[in-house]
């Protein structure tokens, strides 16, 4: 064994003496490392190829399964819209915010799904035929499509629509039921949501579409009507093209049936059958990948309705070899579909190739970056090496030098010579260095450092007292204590004498005191003395000085010697006494400052006894003032309902009168004098009620969206007869930023624009009245569109007589009045203070600048939001409403009111509608016709005696609510409720309050909606359509054709009556174009008089303008019979 390890070890010495010591270092260093790192990648390289075939496999299982899953996803997130929208319009309508009698409301609503939710067609029916579908065109643009009875049953209104989803023109009209369609029967039939089956286009065989349909049904489960929602298809091939398969892959979707629902091809989906088009089945695909996939799916499953779950399968054909995965997806109602991913073995290979090619290609990088990093490494390390091995040679040149040429290798076995020598060197260094150091240690031990020398470079005053006997050596320090010598320190007991100055100071003090009274001797025994409290006598003075006894120990703990400090501390004791003199000043102040802090919070505790006083006397006025103020405000609310009930019957019965076509005209006139003074009265009231709420806070804004633009036009028309009638120019700038749609308080905003022009008109005789409009800065455009708000500014200019500087501080105070007001004697002087008001509630102010003989301008800026063309509320042609629509139920209104002249009005606008009525004169009357009748609308007076209408509304809303909540039997056995199907009876409040907050009270009590008094027939009219849904007939408002209808009756031309115009006199025109510019009908009816009998047709002509208001029209005739 011995031999055979001794014949190794001569052949590696052999193979180092042959090979290595020969080699080249970097040789050495950099041949290890590459290989190592050939071998490595070649191991991963043949491990990698080994399980090519398994990792091609992997890979597409894992490509095909994330397909799968973004598909399902896909199909789960677009297929579950039409079943949540159907699920919501069904709850709609069971809580009654969607009704189907509502079609402007509905088609807006459905409308607006299709923009949110991106689906193609939207439609509803019921059992009664009537159908409203929406169709989304390519173009993003509407179709509506309505069967209704109102058009007639089994007809279908097919409209266009703009961008704006209005209604422009009627596209075409065809015969259509819907309740014939399979959307409709199958959801009616299954009585709950439905897929039908897919079908093509009849127009665009290419487009698929499925409808999702679902039954709604009332509380009492009784067919409301269908819902129905379409989706294309089609769009689904976009999405699966997107996928990527590679280029031999396919994904398409099945029905069981074979029938193709989608595909990543994007072929025609249909194929041409004698003439019709039908659906594709994958089978007879003009797809090979497809048709070859389906025929080996059947091949192995035998049906393509026995494949469950997710089946992994590989198959071959004379194209390659393929990798399949089929997944089965369905939903809650149905829908039951086979997803295809066919991924090709190829595209997986030919990828897996580029791979390899790339790892080849970092692999050879890599290995040349290995190779340059060592050859850098080994020149660096063999440079520092050789550097070393020069230094070690010139240290131990003298010691040993090498023979013969020496290898590289050899040069760092030459290395350990020198370093061997210098550490045998460096250790007898260490033995000579700790054998001197154990010697100095000794010398130093011996040696005694001598006090004297010590002491003398010691900064204070020391003592040292020897242990061996009682008596001590003084020693001092110099210059610290002033010039004190050793001669008058020699004995110790000075320092004890300096110490107590109860002795005598003025004796020689040679003589000796006991060891246990002097203080440097008493550290003697171990005891430490601390001394603050000695004084030195030196020339004729004394120096405060402080003194330190400590004993030194041994190292066996006995006391060596004691050693004695003194410090002159004189400035020290000066700093002390300064500091007790500030000290005692300090203290002065601050007791003197105290007193005049007392006398301040003596002084501040009166007043604060004053304050509370003061706050005391206030709180009792504000009580005062509040119980005043609600005082004012019950009388006021008195004041106005005491006003309008009487106003609600004058004006009411005005109105029923005045559609009597037997009245003569002179009735008519009659009519149209009371109609007006009522009118003025209600708005005189309206000033005086609405400065109350004014001043107490209670005005609120109603901010709405609406035409800007429009709105100035309107303005302008409403305006511009009367400055005409002046002959003054009126001027409306607007600047070309300003916003045509914005929000804010049309109405406020209205009256302090009329109020501030009509101001200018009435008051400026000739000149120009101008209105500019402008933005306070910037643009209005799409960047600003997110901006919370902007500044408008409104300048009414007018070139008139001016206002006095003195009295412009009265201007918008309630009731004042300038001297021009006051001698016009109009108006009464409340509607610049509540302009301001208003203003200020739009986060505005007004100002006036004004010159006496030049003219005034009034500013004013108010604060607007954004707003769109969606947000305004159209503005459709007023009709008047003369019946009820044929073909609706009988309507049932009760009317509750103590006033029996507003029972009457209410009574006869009703029933010549076609409305049945009945009456109540208490709440109490109400409740029992209610329990009796039950009526579909209550019109209910809240202010009553017995019972008043608030707790009559209370007491019929807690009655139907108990009455709902009962199980069905106990309420049909219940005597005390009414057996109808009307169980939410609508109870409008009527109210002769002016005032918000009431509005809120009346609501909050139960009512439905609030209706003041006095009202006009088309407001209680459009209630009562709101809230039963009643459907009216109406026509065109006859105002029109009163302008018309007497000219073509009493003139045969127009020259005629222009004619008879041109026979009266120039004065008489003027000012009877001056009355119609000022709206005032009685100073026309007092110029007609001057019209001769002969021209009576002229007269009769006039005089029916006037009464029907139409001062425009009078105003185009003066002005055509002037040209």
């Amino acid at each position: 064994m011995l031999s055979k390890l001794h014949h190794v070890k001569s052949l590696n010495r052999l193979f180092e003496q042959a090979y290595i010591n020969t080699m080249p270092f970097k040789s050495i260093l950099i041949v290890p490392l590459v290989l190592q790192f050939c071998g490595s990648v070649g191991l991963i390289g043949y491990l990698w190829l080994q399980n090519r075939q398994e990792a091609v496999k992997d890979l597409a299982i894992q490509l095909e399964k994330e397909i799968c899953d973004r598909i399902e996803h896909h199909l789960d997130q677009n297929l579950i819209t039409p079943q949540q929208i159907n699920h919501v319009n069904w709850d709609l309508m069971q809580v009654g915010l969607l009704k189907h009698t509502n079609v402007e409301a509905t088609e807006n609503y459905l409308g607006k799904q299709m923009r949110f939710f991106h689906i193609q067609y939207n439609k509803f029916a019921n059992p009664k035929g009537e159908f409203l579908g929406i169709q989304q065109l390519h173009n993003g643009r509407l179709l509506i499509k309505e069967v209704s009875q109102k058009k007639g049953i089994g007809k279908l209104y097919v409209y266009a629509t703009d961008s704006q989803k209005n209604h422009t023109h009627l596209q075409e009209v065809k015969n259509y039921d819907p309740r014939l369609e399979n959307w409709y029967i199958n959801a009616v039939n299954l009585g709950k949501p439905y897929w039908s089956q897919i079908s093509l286009w009849e127009n665009k065989p290419e487009v698929l579409s499925i409808s999702s349909s679902s039954p709604l049904y009332d509380r009492t489960n009784k067919l409301v009507g269908v819902v129905g929602i379409d989706l294309i298809l089609s769009h689904m091939r976009n999405f699966l093209g997107n996928l990527n398969v590679g280029k031999g892959g396919r994904i398409f979707i099945l029905e069981r049936s074979g029938l193709i629902v989608s595909d990543s091809k994007n072929q025609p989906p249909y194929t041409i059958i004698q003439g019709q088009a039908k659906r594709l089945s994958a089978v007879d695909s003009q797809d090979d990948l497809i048709k070859l996939t389906t025929e080996y799916l059947l091949k192995r499953f035998g049906s393509l309705g026995f494949i469950v779950g997710k089946q992994q399968i590989r198959f071959s054909s004379t194209q390659g070899s393929y990798f399949v995965q089929v997944k089965n997806w369905r939903d809650d109602i149905g829908l039951d579909w086979l997803i295809v991913v066919v991924v090709s073995e190829a595209d997986v290979i030919q990828q897996i190739n580029a791979n390899n090619n790339t790892t080849l290609l970092l692999s050879i990088a890599a290995f040349l970056a290995v190779t340059q990093l060592g050859i850098l490494t080994t020149r660096w390390l063999l440079k520092q090496i050789l550097r070393l091995n020069q230094s070690t040679q010139k240290i131990t040149s003298s010691l040993w030098k090498p023979t013969g040429e020496i290898s590289p290798v050899q040069k760092l076995g030459i290395l350990t010579y020198p370093f061997n020598y210098m550490e045998k060197h460096l250790q007898r260094s260490i033995t000579t260095w700790q054998a001197k150091q154990i010697f100095l240690n000794k010398s130093l031990g011996n040696s005694q450092i001598q006090p004297r020398k010590l002491l003398a470079v010691t900064p204070v005053e020391i003592a040292n007292h020897a242990h061996m006997n009682y008596i001590s050596q003084q020693m001092l320090a110099e210059g610290m204590v002033a010039e004190f010598s050793a001669e008058q320190l020699l004995e110790i007991y000075r320092i004890y004498l300096a110490q107590t100055k109860q002795q005598n100071r003025s004796g020689d003090g040679k003589r000796l005191v006991v060891r246990e009274r002097l203080s440097g001797l008493r550290a003697l025994p171990g005891e430490s003395i601390n001394l603050d409290n000695l004084e030195l006598p030196h020339s004729q003075q004394m120096i405060a000085s402080e003194a330190l006894r400590m004993p030194i120990m041994e190292e066996s703990e006995q006391i060596d010697l004691a050693i004695a400090t003194a410090t002159d501390i004189t400035q020290g004791k000066q700093a002390d006494k300064l500091l007790a003199e500030y000290n005692r000043l300090l203290e002065s102040q601050v007791k003197k400052r105290t007193q005049e802090l007392l006398k301040v919070i003596h002084k501040l505790q009166t007043t604060q006894k004053q304050l509370i006083q003061s706050q005391k006397i206030a709180a009792r006025g504000r009580i005062a003032a509040e119980r005043a103020n609600r005082a004012k405000s019950q009388f006021l609310a008195n004041m106005s309902h005491e006003l309008r009930t009487p106003l609600n019957a004058i004006l009411g019965f005005a109105q029923v009168m005045s559609h009597d076509s037997s009245l003569s005209a002179e009735h008519q006139e009659n009519l149209a004098i009371i109609n007006r003074a009522g009118e003025h009265l209600l708005n005189l009231i309206n000033d005086i009620l609405e400065m109350s709420k004014i001043e107490a806070g209670k005005t609120t804004l109603n901010v709405n969206s609406f035409d800007f633009i429009r709105f100035l036009g309107n303005l302008e028309e409403m305006l511009r007869f009367r400055a005409a009638a002046k002959d003054l120019l009126l001027v409306f700038e607007y600047a070309p930023n300003i916003p045509q749609y914005l929000q804010t308080d049309e109405s406020k905003l209205r009256q302090v624009l009329l109020n501030l022009l009509g101001n200018a008109i009435k008051f400026t005789h000739q000149g120009t009245v101008t209105l500019r409009v402008r933005l306070e800065s910037g643009d209005w455009g799409i960047e600003n569109e997110h901006q919370s708000c902007q500044s408008l500014i409104f300048e009414i200019q007018d070139t008139g007589p001016g206002i006095a500087p003195q009295e412009i501080d009265l201007l918008f105070e309630a009731f004042g009045q300038t001297e021009t007001g006051r001698n016009s004697q109009q108006g009464t002087g409340l509607g610049l203070a509540i302009s301001r008001k208003y203003v200020q509630l739009m986060d505005g102010d007004i100002t006036v600048t004004s010159t006496l003989g030049v003219g005034s301008k009034f500013t004013f800026d108010i604060q607007i939001h954004p707003a769109s063309a969606s947000e305004v509320k159209q503005q459709h042609c007023q009709d008047q409403i003369v019946g009820l629509a044929p073909g609706q139920p009988e309507y049932r209104i009760l009317v509750v009111d103590d006033a029996r002249d507003n029972r009457l009005v209410l009574v006869k606008l009703l029933t010549s509608i076609g409305f049945v009525v009945k009456e109540a004169t208490n709440g109490q009357e109400a409740i029992a016709q209610w329990m009796e009748w039950q009526p579909h609308l209550i019109f209910m007076d809240m202010r009553m005696p017995v019972m008043d209408g608030y707790e009559a509304t209370r007491e019929i809303k807690a009655k139907e609510k108990s009455y709902l909540d009962r199980p069905l039997q106990l309420a049909c056995q219940c005597s005390t409720m009414p057996l109808s199907t009307n169980s939410n009876t609508i109870i409008i409040a009527l109210t002769a309050s002016a005032f918000e907050e009431e509005r809120q009270n009346i609501l909050s009590t139960g009512c439905d909606d609030f209706i003041r008094k006095p009202f006009t027939k088309e407001v209680l009219l459009k209630k009562v359509s709101e809230h039963l849904g009643v459907e009216y007939i109406s026509q065109i408002d006859s105002l029109q054709t009163a302008v018309i209808n007497p000219t073509t009756e009493i003139f045969s031309t127009e020259a005629e009556l222009m004619w008879h115009l041109s026979q009266m006199s120039p004065q008489w025109l003027a000012n009877i174009r001056h009355a119609a510019a000022s709206c005032s009908d009685d100073m026309i009816l007092q110029l007609l008089e001057q019209i001769p009998p002969e021209k009576s047709p002229c007269f009769q002509l006039l005089r029916d303008l006037a009464n029907n208001y139409q001062f425009e029209k009078i105003m185009e005739l003066l002005t055509t019979n002037a040209e």
